[in-house]
């Protein structure tokens, strides 16, 4: 909760510049408490969703609205900023009632023009029938408006995905110092999620695999670090409420198995013509090309994304998979995780690395100070 007064008036700013474009006299923000849904909500209020569906009303003028059902209202109260947050609207937990509430509340303040909705994936069929059945046909999809001013970050808020990578670097430090024959995934678990918090991260989505040999990440279940083998994280830490992510997969003891250790040396080369790529102007199709190009030349192949965006929302904004022609610019902040897999085998042995990074001006900026394997 470490954003400026002056942050919350550039975003208002850019946001209600597109709104007065488009004649959209208000906007109606949906978001849930999870980690790829609550980005547009924390975005304009400083504040995030702890568990089920939020709704924020942004008027023309003034500061946003939060809606929240009772059933969230005391951790709601605890974090509110009155300067972000102008009301705070307490709807019953009937859905049908609380549908009817967040309609009528919104009608207060969709005095003209059209209505727009952020996050359409995000809102309740109740909500959304109930918010149609008052507004009717001004009612219009608005999530363009969030994607396009949440794309670049400012300088505040590429300070504070530093400190979640900051935070990201001290945890895969601390798991690759204890790594041993019989550590459990659960044990690591535990030691990721203090050591997060003890940096001051106030919520994460890691996985984890300890298989071996595989990078299907998924939650604990009990397996055991095994001598001459590998085990692989996906820390994604948020500080501020910011993401960042860094994959990698280590070695127990000191070396790879000499399967994986022949794809590290493809996924050196495959991240290397990538980070070559990347700079102003170059889009996904670059990316991925060069990417593709080096795992296949190899005898391999990566069926997954190599890479997305990150801030708000652990995903956020494009994945490094899309067929679109987007451009990247200075400002943005992703990952970028190339992976080598044998052909025609998605869940593995395999191996993907990759870390955060800014776009600057001239290229990018690895963000995360941690390396898994020396380039």
């Amino acid at each position: 909760m470490a954003l400026s007064l002056a942050e919350r008036d550039r975003r208002y700013v850019e946001i209600r510049k597109l709104m007065s474009a488009n004649e959209i006299g208000c906007l109606l923000v949906a978001g849930r408490g999870d980690h790829v849904s609550r980005g547009n909500i924390r975005y304009i209020t400083d504040n995030g969703i702890i568990c089920r569906e939020q709704y924020c009303i942004l008027p023309p003028e003034g500061s946003a609205l939060t809606i929240t059902t009772q059933q969230t209202q005391i951790a709601a109260n605890v974090e509110i900023k009155e300067e972000w947050v102008s009301e705070f609207l307490i709807t019953p937990n009937d859905p049908a009632a609380a549908a009817k509430h967040v309609a009528e509340s919104l009608l207060k303040y969709a005095k003209g023009g059209k209505v727009g909705i952020v996050g359409m994936q995000d809102i309740s069929v109740p909500v959304y029938e109930a918010v149609r059945s008052h507004i009717g046909e001004r009612l219009v999809d608005a999530t363009w408006i969030f994607n396009q001013v949440r794309e670049i970050k400012s300088a505040e808020e590429i300070e504070s995905v530093r400190k979640s990578t900051a935070a990201a670097d001290k945890a895969y430090s601390l798991i690759r110092d204890i790594a041993k024959p019989g550590l459990s995934d659960y044990e690591v678990w535990g030691e990721v999620d203090r050591s997060l918090a003890i940096s001051g991260c106030c919520y994460a989505m890691n996985l984890i695999d300890f298989t071996g040999e595989t990078m299907n990440l998924a939650l604990p279940w009990g397996e055991k670090m095994k001598a001459g083998s590998t085990f692989a994280l996906e820390l994604i830490p948020a500080y501020d409420g910011y993401y960042t992510e860094i994959p990698a997969m280590l070695p127990v003891s000191e070396d790879y198995p000499e399967k994986i250790a022949k794809m590290v040396e493809v996924w050196k080369l495959a991240n290397r013509e990538a980070q070559s790529a990347l700079k102003p102007g170059s889009t996904i199709a670059d990316i991925n090309a060069a990417i593709q190009g080096v795992v296949k030349e190899h005898g391999y192949y990566y069926p997954w994304r190599s890479g997305h965006g990150v801030g708000l929302d652990c995903v956020e904004g494009f994945n490094l998979n899309d067929k679109r022609q987007m451009s990247f610019k200075p400002g943005m902040v992703f990952t970028l995780h190339p992976g080598v897999y044998e052909p025609n085998n998605p869940t593995g042995p395999g191996f993907a690395m990759g870390y955060t990074y800014l776009l600057t001006e001239s290229g990018c900026e690895r963000l995360n100070k941690f390396v898994a394997v020396p380039e």
